[in-house]
């Protein structure tokens, strides 16, 4: 896994469950980017990846963003992260690549995000989180070009976000869709949501998600959306259908189509066949490095949106009541 000494450097920290994502995800990468460093808080976890590149490992996040400031910061488990950790390293200027939610409530969120100074005072251009890979950063919807005034009055919104545990957590899939959904309709008044698993019992705790999840979502005035998220199918499937009173819009990983109520394809970009979830990272991190994509606007507080109609999911799963993702925040104080 030699790199570019003019690549971007990374540090990685890691834990088991996704050891063999960023292995596949960084030979994938090549010489693109320049690992300086591994960590994990079982160092056993990175400790041949570390060996191959002959690269420092560490059991202290902190420690090695002190130790080993870098462009990139790719973060593999929330296992061992300190409160203070991931502030800290957006003040050095590092991006965070997420491949997992930073936060499952509000608060975290909040607390991820806030701003600090470097720890040595010095000034420098602040990083940013960014979670990966999401769908509005696929080659398919970055394709679409924002075909919202094309659309019309949105009438109904469905995503389907599914495929094995290796390919991504039931919490991120949840995440990731509505953060997608958030993008085309208003926050919902209402979700109604069912989970579908082994245990009989819902998790309070939305990293601890897996099966099979549906939920229906009511919004202000006419209009609904639905998604279908899952850790436990058989295809890795992403999908979001948009069907308004002037055109339908269906995307994909690899392409979309807009087509007209009366039949007519407005416009459309096919792909040779859809991306893995690894090729999916890949591709989002060299936009990054290439700066081919500015962050997309009002990321945070879509962020913020989409995690409490993840917690309402969760709610309405354990309640078998619709429940308010506005009630949420507001529960939240945040």
């Amino acid at each position: 896994m030699s790199a570019d000494v003019t690549a971007p450097e990374v540090t990685v920290w890691v834990d088991d469950t996704r050891l063999a994502t960023v292995r596949s995800l960084l030979e994938l990468m090549g010489t693109s980017v320049r690992p300086i460093a591994f960590g994990s808080p079982r160092s056993r976890a990175a400790n041949d990846l570390a060996q191959e590149i002959d690269a420092p490992l560490y059991d202290d996040l902190r420690q090695m963003l002190v130790e080993c400031p870098s462009a990139f910061v790719l973060l593999g488990t929330l296992d061992g992260v300190g409160t203070d950790d991931l502030p800290m390293a957006v003040a050095q200027g590092s991006k965070v690549l997420a491949i997992e939610p930073v936060a499952a409530s509000p608060g975290e969120l909040a607390q991820a995000h806030r701003i600090v100074k470097p720890a040595d005072g010095s000034p420098r251009t602040p990083g940013r989180i960014i979670h990966a890979p999401t769908f509005d950063r696929s080659a398919g919807f970055l394709a679409a070009a924002a075909p919202h005034e094309s659309l019309g009055q949105y009438r109904a919104v469905q995503m389907t976000h599914a495929g094995s545990a290796d390919a991504g957590s039931m919490f991120f899939r949840l995440f990731d869709a509505w953060l997608c959904v958030l993008d085309f309709i208003d926050m919902p008044e209402g979700i109604d949501a069912q989970l579908s698993a082994d245990s009989s019992s819902v998790p309070d705790d939305p990293r601890l998600l897996t099966g099979r999840l549906t939920a229906h979502a009511r919004l202000p005035g006419v209009g609904s959306a639905a998604i279908l998220v899952s850790d436990q199918a058989a295809e890795l499937t992403r999908r979001l259908t948009v069907v308004g009173d002037k055109a339908q819009l269906v995307i994909t990983a690899g392409g979309y189509q807009l087509t007209r109520t009366n039949g007519e394809v407005m416009d459309h970009f096919d792909a040779d066949r859809q991306p893995t979830y690894t090729e999916l990272l890949a591709a989002q991190w060299r936009r990054l490095i290439d700066q081919r994509t500015p962050p997309p606007e009002n990321r945070a507080e879509r962020e913020r949106s989409a995690l409490a109609c993840c917690l309402a999911c969760i709610l309405s799963a354990r309640t078998g009541m619709p429940e308010s993702p506005q009630r949420v925040l507001e529960l939240a104080r945040v």
